[in-house]
Protein backbone atom coordinates (compact mmCIF):
# COMPACT_ATOMS: atom_id res chain seq x y z
CA UNK A 1 0.00 0.00 0.00
CA UNK A 2 2.64 2.26 1.06
CA UNK A 3 4.60 1.51 -2.66
CA UNK A 4 1.01 2.49 -4.49
CA UNK A 5 0.69 5.62 -2.26
CA UNK A 6 3.83 6.81 -3.20
CA UNK A 7 3.86 5.59 -6.97
CA UNK A 8 0.78 8.10 -6.90
CA UNK A 9 2.43 11.27 -5.51
CA UNK A 10 5.48 10.56 -8.02
CA UNK A 11 2.67 10.61 -11.07
CA UNK A 12 0.42 13.30 -9.61
CA UNK A 13 4.08 15.48 -9.07
CA UNK A 14 4.78 14.14 -12.65
CA UNK A 15 1.37 14.40 -14.52
CA UNK A 16 1.66 18.28 -15.29
CA UNK A 17 4.49 17.32 -17.13
CA UNK A 18 3.26 14.77 -18.61
CA UNK A 19 -0.05 16.44 -20.02
CA UNK A 20 2.22 19.72 -21.10
CA UNK A 21 4.24 17.15 -23.35
CA UNK A 22 1.45 15.49 -24.47
CA UNK A 23 -0.06 18.74 -26.04
CA UNK A 24 3.45 20.13 -27.33
CA UNK A 25 4.36 22.36 -24.56
CA UNK A 26 7.75 22.24 -23.13
CA UNK A 27 8.27 20.54 -19.40
CA UNK A 28 8.03 23.11 -16.44
CA UNK A 29 11.38 25.52 -16.44
CA UNK A 30 12.89 25.01 -13.35
CA UNK A 31 12.08 21.10 -13.16
CA UNK A 32 10.77 21.33 -9.59
CA UNK A 33 7.00 19.85 -9.73
CA UNK A 34 6.26 22.02 -6.93
CA UNK A 35 7.77 25.30 -8.34
CA UNK A 36 5.12 26.87 -9.38
CA UNK A 37 2.96 26.66 -5.77
CA UNK A 38 6.16 27.72 -3.97
CA UNK A 39 6.98 30.59 -6.32
CA UNK A 40 3.41 32.05 -5.98
CA UNK A 41 3.67 32.21 -1.52
CA UNK A 42 6.84 34.92 -2.78
CA UNK A 43 5.90 36.54 -6.07
CA UNK A 44 3.35 37.57 -8.34
CA UNK A 45 1.45 35.51 -10.78
CA UNK A 46 3.76 35.74 -13.99
CA UNK A 47 2.26 36.90 -16.92
CA UNK A 48 3.19 33.51 -19.13
CA UNK A 49 2.56 30.63 -16.74
CA UNK A 50 2.87 28.24 -19.39
CA UNK A 51 6.08 29.56 -20.90
CA UNK A 52 4.23 30.13 -24.25
CA UNK A 53 6.25 33.85 -25.04
CA UNK A 54 9.26 31.77 -25.61
CA UNK A 55 7.69 29.17 -28.55
CA UNK A 56 8.07 30.85 -32.00
CA UNK A 57 6.58 27.60 -33.14
CA UNK A 58 2.75 28.46 -31.83
CA UNK A 59 0.39 30.12 -33.76
CA UNK A 60 -2.35 31.66 -31.58
CA UNK A 61 -5.87 32.19 -33.86
CA UNK A 62 -7.42 35.12 -33.53
CA UNK A 63 -10.39 35.96 -34.52
CA UNK A 64 -11.08 37.33 -38.01
CA UNK A 65 -11.67 41.06 -38.46
CA UNK A 66 -13.78 43.15 -39.53
CA UNK A 67 -13.75 43.09 -43.73
CA UNK A 68 -12.17 45.95 -45.10
CA UNK A 69 -11.19 47.66 -48.11
CA UNK A 70 -7.58 47.64 -47.51
CA UNK A 71 -7.74 43.88 -47.04
CA UNK A 72 -9.70 43.70 -49.58
CA UNK A 73 -7.27 45.57 -51.99
CA UNK A 74 -4.54 43.28 -50.34
CA UNK A 75 -6.31 40.19 -51.49
CA UNK A 76 -6.31 41.36 -54.77
CA UNK A 77 -2.82 42.15 -55.13
CA UNK A 78 -1.99 39.02 -53.84
CA UNK A 79 -4.00 37.46 -56.70
CA UNK A 80 -6.00 35.40 -53.97
CA UNK A 81 -9.14 36.80 -56.09
CA UNK A 82 -11.73 34.41 -54.13
CA UNK A 83 -10.97 35.76 -50.87
CA UNK A 84 -11.09 39.33 -52.29
CA UNK A 85 -14.22 38.58 -53.76
CA UNK A 86 -15.71 37.59 -50.55
CA UNK A 87 -14.78 40.50 -48.86
CA UNK A 88 -15.56 43.00 -51.61
CA UNK A 89 -19.46 41.47 -51.62
CA UNK A 90 -19.55 41.44 -47.44
CA UNK A 91 -17.94 45.13 -47.82
CA UNK A 92 -20.80 45.97 -50.42
CA UNK A 93 -23.64 44.19 -48.05
CA UNK A 94 -22.46 46.35 -45.23
CA UNK A 95 -22.08 49.51 -47.63
CA UNK A 96 -24.61 49.33 -50.18
CA UNK A 97 -24.50 52.82 -51.58
CA UNK A 98 -20.69 52.83 -52.28
CA UNK A 99 -20.00 52.91 -55.62
CA UNK A 100 -16.31 52.31 -55.04
CA UNK A 101 -16.50 49.18 -53.69
CA UNK A 102 -18.69 47.97 -56.46
CA UNK A 103 -16.24 49.26 -59.28
CA UNK A 104 -13.29 47.29 -57.65
CA UNK A 105 -15.80 44.25 -57.63
CA UNK A 106 -15.83 44.75 -61.27
CA UNK A 107 -11.86 45.19 -61.63
CA UNK A 108 -11.62 42.08 -60.08
CA UNK A 109 -14.49 40.53 -62.08
CA UNK A 110 -12.67 41.67 -65.14
CA UNK A 111 -9.24 40.07 -64.09
CA UNK A 112 -11.59 37.13 -63.81
CA UNK A 113 -12.57 37.32 -67.30
CA UNK A 114 -16.15 37.13 -65.98
CA UNK A 115 -17.56 40.11 -68.09
CA UNK A 116 -21.04 39.73 -67.48
CA UNK A 117 -20.53 40.27 -63.35
CA UNK A 118 -17.91 43.24 -64.35
CA UNK A 119 -20.37 44.95 -66.57
CA UNK A 120 -23.32 44.41 -63.57
CA UNK A 121 -20.89 45.80 -61.12
CA UNK A 122 -19.69 48.64 -63.34
CA UNK A 123 -23.75 49.53 -63.94
CA UNK A 124 -24.35 49.08 -60.32
CA UNK A 125 -21.57 51.65 -59.62
CA UNK A 126 -22.69 54.18 -62.18
CA UNK A 127 -26.30 53.96 -60.76
CA UNK A 128 -24.84 55.52 -57.41
CA UNK A 129 -22.44 57.66 -59.15
CA UNK A 130 -22.17 58.54 -62.56
CA UNK A 131 -19.73 61.48 -62.01
CA UNK A 132 -16.61 60.07 -62.61
CA UNK A 133 -15.08 58.73 -66.63
CA UNK A 134 -13.32 56.08 -64.79
CA UNK A 135 -16.52 54.02 -63.87
CA UNK A 136 -17.90 54.86 -67.89
CA UNK A 137 -14.04 53.44 -68.92
CA UNK A 138 -14.44 50.43 -67.08
CA UNK A 139 -18.33 49.44 -67.57
CA UNK A 140 -16.90 49.88 -71.44
CA UNK A 141 -14.10 47.68 -71.11
CA UNK A 142 -17.06 45.03 -69.86
CA UNK A 143 -19.22 45.82 -72.67
CA UNK A 144 -16.56 45.53 -75.36
CA UNK A 145 -15.49 42.37 -74.08
CA UNK A 146 -18.97 40.79 -74.23
CA UNK A 147 -19.39 42.05 -77.91
CA UNK A 148 -21.95 45.03 -76.82
CA UNK A 149 -20.11 47.30 -79.01
CA UNK A 150 -22.88 50.19 -78.98
CA UNK A 151 -23.29 49.93 -75.44
CA UNK A 152 -19.00 50.44 -74.87
CA UNK A 153 -19.50 53.27 -77.66
CA UNK A 154 -21.98 55.07 -75.26
CA UNK A 155 -19.99 54.42 -72.52
CA UNK A 156 -17.19 55.95 -73.79
CA UNK A 157 -19.08 59.04 -75.12
CA UNK A 158 -19.70 59.75 -71.24
CA UNK A 159 -16.25 58.91 -70.26
CA UNK A 160 -14.82 61.73 -72.72
CA UNK A 161 -17.51 64.07 -71.58
CA UNK A 162 -16.17 63.92 -68.13
CA UNK A 163 -12.47 63.35 -69.09
CA UNK A 164 -11.65 64.51 -72.53
CA UNK A 165 -7.80 65.08 -72.86
CA UNK A 166 -7.42 61.54 -71.19
CA UNK A 167 -5.38 59.74 -74.18
CA UNK A 168 -6.32 56.08 -72.75
CA UNK A 169 -10.15 57.04 -73.12
CA UNK A 170 -9.45 58.31 -76.61
CA UNK A 171 -7.61 55.40 -77.90
CA UNK A 172 -10.51 53.08 -76.04
CA UNK A 173 -12.84 55.04 -77.73
CA UNK A 174 -11.32 54.72 -81.44
CA UNK A 175 -10.24 50.78 -81.04
CA UNK A 176 -14.70 50.97 -80.19
CA UNK A 177 -14.94 52.36 -83.32
CA UNK A 178 -13.00 50.66 -85.37
CA UNK A 179 -14.07 47.30 -84.40
CA UNK A 180 -17.79 48.14 -85.19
Amino acid sequence: IIAIIGILIVLGLRLPDVIRESRGLPPRKDGRPLAWFEDSKNTKPTVDPLGLADRTDLVIPEHDPAPSLEMADAMFAQKQFDKAEQLYLQLTKADPRNPKLYNRLGVLFLELENFTDAREAFKAALTIDDARASRYYNYAMACYRLGQFREAQDAMIQALKRDPKNPKYQEFAEQIRKTR
